[in-house]
């Protein structure tokens, strides 16, 4: 894609590389058809190599050819080894290439082509019409046809209908390649590439990407897509995409009865990964995400995710519309089952609940998916925190699923799991690991002992025997549960980190202080890596480290773990009770260090926590039930938000309505062992910083007390 943007640029009076005007749609129509007979380009021979790449043929020779390949250079390929490229499979980067930038005034004055005939008619004002991301390896004659199709659903007139495409506006021979060597000029250009190009975006009227393929699209892969919709998710712009003819109608269809292929789409967004032709490219791109958005890649991801997932749900409530007005029942009960799932992974409670409900409301009393969409409600209630609703509506789930499925099925086997999660968080310990033996029995009777399901049922009765004082049983669950995850979620998961961070509160409960700290850290770097640096998740893993450094006597170490968990409450939590803990916290390290200038961190961590208490005396700083509730929901809207991500995690119970499917997973709700956090005494009016004060906290020495995982 780009190689500079100057939305936002210092004004210079060198050639325009980059104009943010659009060309009308008469205009591609013409070039497209031009291309298609052979009249634009001719004199241009283009092949496919063996291993897919597009070369031009410079000269031939009976035994070899003499081919130019783009960003690679020219070499000799045996002609047998080649495949005629016709016209009309032509690639955005290929028009680039052989007609923009080999017109005669963009080769002489350096200057976009648009910039160039920004005078013709078919040039429009700057920032007027719609933005479109594309990847330059799609074919131009399909992004052509797409925003054809688009244009006549509008209602719009061709001539009047702008599009900004890069290939275009900006000139993609000269943009970035001037400075190289000059660091003054990369940081410009990073410093445009961070500014310019989000702000050209939220100027202009509407932002398009297209799809090539629905399935599979390629703008999710290159690393310049990637990051122009990630700028119309910051600048709340809606995001259109658009689908050649050929791919529209799979695409509908799989609203309506696979939604595991939906979810594998929001899956392959993952903007570390994604590719540039040029690697320079890819380097800045990396750089500027990690100087400018807080949480880096994750948010970037994040962000793509939220925007797509918003436009699927736009598409169903059209599609909605059409059905319920030609009085398809069926395809209606598709669409809600779809757009529901869709709308809880957003975080739209409410309008998830309207179309369960619409649903359930349409289903005969015995189909066989009302045990589904009760376990959905059930997720829908205990995402928002009604845990006796939640309760309740798992066991009316779990009571059909047993009557349509089966009592020993892997449909009833995951709302055993989702209850015994919820029994748990009420408290009833002996009806949560009922509940979850049984889920386990079905698992390993159906052959799924080792799953992303089973690990998660696992993770959970570790926490009910932590919650026992099993700790030492609870440890061999959750060394399970880890391997299995890192195996069907991957080693990048967020879950993979709640588990390492309960394995460390259970390694420092046995005593096994050195393996305790190695499993915090872990779980610090990768919330880092997939949360973001200012997470809570990365807080409360910073937190439970330094409570085992403490009992290491690693009070330096310590000390720096709860000051940078601190820093992070402070932005999350403001003045809540998670400030007030971890000022407690820095205060006893600082004092245990011996060290003068951290005895005066401590007066000023006491004199903050008083003034703290004395604005609020109702402040609570034991970690008590609702703290614990709390916790739990962290975890839960973290893996609410990094659905998608990696493709491995879905929502328990959505399968499709095709019920020979694959079931979906759900976001792991397992018990973090920081979900109870220690008790805290409050100190003494007149604290003597100065000499050895007793202990502030009590250090969950007793395994009643024991945390859970978020």
């Amino acid at each position: 894609m780009w190689k500079v943007f100057k939305a936002c640029a210092p004004k210079h009076h060198g050639p325009k590389l980059i104009e943010y005007r659009g060309v009308n749609l008469v205009f591609l129509i013409q070039v497209k058809e031009d291309l298609v007979s052979g009249k634009l380009c001719s004199d241009v021979e283009l092949v496919w190599l063996e291993d897919g790449s597009t070369a031009q043929v410079l000269s031939k020779r009976d035994d070899a050819w003499s081919v130019s390949v783009a960003y690679v250079g020219t070499k000799e390929v045996a002609p047998h080894l080649t495949t005629p490229k016709p016209f009309a499979e032509w690639d955005t980067e290929d028009v680039c290439q052989f007609f923009v930038e080999r017109d005669a005034d963009v080769l002489e004055q350096r200057r976009a082509y648009v910039e160039i005939h920004k005078n013709k008619p078919w040039v429009g004002a700057r920032f007027s019409g719609e933005f479109v991301s594309q990847a330059r390896r799609t074919r131009f004659v399909d992004l052509v046809s797409a925003l054809e199709a688009n244009v006549k659903l509008s209602g719009k007139s061709p001539a009047k209908s702008f599009v900004w495409i890069d290939l275009f506006g900006v000139n993609q021979k000269h943009a970035m390649h001037t400075g190289q060597g000059d660091s003054s000029h990369s940081d410009k250009e990073e410093e445009i590439l961070s500014n310019g190009l989000h702000n050209a975006i939220r100027r202009f009227g509407q932002f398009v990407v297209f799809f090539d393929s629905w399935e599979s699209p390629a703008v999710l892969k290159r690393a310049w897509c990637v990051f122009e919709l990630y700028g119309a998710s910051l600048s709340k712009q809606k995001v259109n995409v658009m689908l050649p003819s050929s791919e529209e109608k799979e695409f509908l269809g799989a609203l309506r009865n696979d939604f595991e292929r939906i979810s594998a789409v929001l899956g392959q967004v993952n903007s570390a990964e994604a590719a540039c032709f040029v690697a320079e490219d890819k380097a800045m791109i990396d750089q500027a995400i990690q100087r400018n958005v807080v949480g880096g890649h994750a948010t970037i991801d994040a962000g793509v995710t939220s925007a797509l997932r918003v436009w699927f749900v736009k598409v169903i409530r059209t599609q909605l519309e059409l059905s319920r007005a030609e009085g398809k029942t069926s395809a209606v009960q598709e669409l809600l089952y779809t757009g529901a799932v869709l709308q809880f992974e957003q975080g739209q409670f409410a309008e998830a609940q309207a179309f369960s409900d619409e649903l359930l409301e349409s289903l005969p009393d015995d189909s066989v998916q009302r045990g589904l969409i009760l376990n959905l409600l059930g997720n829908i209630a205990r995402t928002q925190g009604q845990y006796t609703k939640a309760e309740e509506l798992f066991e009316q789930a779990l009571a059909r699923k047993e009557q349509d499925f089966g009592a020993t099925s892997d449909q009833v086997a995951r709302t055993l799991n989702n209850l015994g999660d919820v029994a748990l968080r009420n408290g009833d310990l002996d009806k949560a690991e009922q509940s979850l033996e049984r889920a386990m029995e079905i698992f390993v009777s159906l052959g799924q002992s080792e799953s992303a399901t089973s690990s998660r049922c696992l993770t959970n009765l570790a926490a009910v025997h932590m919650e026992r004082g099993d700790i030492q049983s609870a440890l061999g669950e959750l060394q399970r549960s880890l391997e299995m995850k890192k195996q069907f979620l991957g080693a990048g998961h967020p879950s993979v980190a709640f588990t390492l961070n309960m394995m460390g509160r259970a390694h420092r409960l046995l005593g096994n202080l050195d393996e305790s700290i190695t499993a915090h850290r872990e779980a610090v770097t990768l919330f880092g890596k997939v949360r973001g640096p200012m997470s809570l998740e990365r807080a409360d893993a910073l937190e439970a480290l330094g409570v085992a450094q403490m009992e290491r006597a690693a009070n330096k170490e310590a000390l720096e773990s709860f000051e940078d968990a601190l820093e992070i409450y402070r932005q999350v939590h403001k003045g809540g009770s998670k400030v007030a803990r971890a000022l407690v916290q820095v205060a006893e390290a600082a004092v245990a260090t011996g060290n003068t200038d951290d005895r005066d961190r401590a007066k000023e961590a006491t004199w903050e926590l008083k003034e703290m208490l004395r604005q609020n005396p109702d402040l609570e700083l034991s970690r008590d039930k609702a703290d614990a509730v709390a916790a739990l929901d962290l975890e839960l809207m973290s893996n609410l938000a990094y659905n998608g991500l990696m493709g491995g995690e879905r929502i328990e119970d959505v399968p499709s309505l095709e019920l020979n499917s694959n079931p979906l997973y759900t976001p792991s709700i397992e018990l973090m062992s920081n979900a109870f956090m220690p008790d805290v005494m409050d100190p003494p009016p007149e604290m003597q910083i100065l000499s050895d004060p007793p202990p502030m906290m009590q250090m969950l020495s007793d395994p009643a007390d024991a945390d859970k995982e978020d």
